[in-house]
């Protein structure tokens, strides 16, 4: 089964909402044969945690991955994590789908550039 890593805009999502994108995401996934390995979960611990666990572990996931899905269809929203995880995916050989939407993002020279395929 294919794996997926999504990169997307979680940090200011409702958690409920994060939970249903990522079961419409699943199923839709599903309907393909591949699975979402980086499904949104609740941290259990206190957000004064070092976020150095948290990286790691998305990086290990993504490293791991057989595609990046990068959802960066949100205007004026500041992707900091998922244009990272991007350019890990790029230094690790990981292919990328970046989904812009109707934001002017796939005018970005970088993203035309890194992304395998553009929409």
């Amino acid at each position: 089964m294919m794996k997926a890593y999504c990169a997307r805009a979680m940090d200011e999502l409702a958690c409920e909402l994060a939970v249903q994108h990522d079961a419409e995401l699943q199923a839709a996934l599903k309907r393909i044969g591949a699975e979402l390995v980086n499904p949104f979960r609740l941290r259990t611990s206190s957000c004064h945690d070092d976020p150095c666990d948290l990286v790691a572990e998305n990086s290990r996931l993504l490293l791991a991955a057989d595609v990046l899905l990068a959802n960066l269809s949100l205007r004026d929203y500041s992707y900091v994590g998922a244009i990272f995880e991007l350019a890990e995916a790029v230094a690790g050989g990981v292919p990328v789908v970046a989904y812009v939407g109707e934001t002017s993002l796939a005018d970005r020279v970088y993203l035309q550039a890194h992304a395998d395929f553009l929409c």
